[in-house]
């Protein structure tokens, strides 16, 4: 493996392009830095649950990076967390 895989931590706001369908989630693309990122598949999502909040965690990617992007359930905000 080369020494291209580093983790850059964010932990910054973003918008987020979503489709809600039964059950599932589909993100599309993300606003960060005045750019749009695209997003070609979903590799995982898990939730943590703190009080009676819920974090969605998701781990997306697109051929340039992966991206960890959370989903609080009470705020309804999105932020990038991490890119790999």
């Amino acid at each position: 493996m080369s020494g291209n895989n580093q983790n850059n931590s964010v932990n910054k706001p973003i918008e987020v392009l979503v489709k809600f369908s039964q059950k599932n989630i589909e993100i599309k693309a993300f606003k960060w830095n005045g750019r749009v990122i695209k997003i070609d598949k979903i590799n995982l999502r898990h939730t943590e649950k703190r009080g009676e909040k819920i974090l969605f965690y998701f781990n997306v990617s697109n051929v340039g990076a992966n991206y960890e992007l959370t989903f609080d359930n009470q705020s309804l905000g999105w932020k990038l967390k991490n890119i790999y």
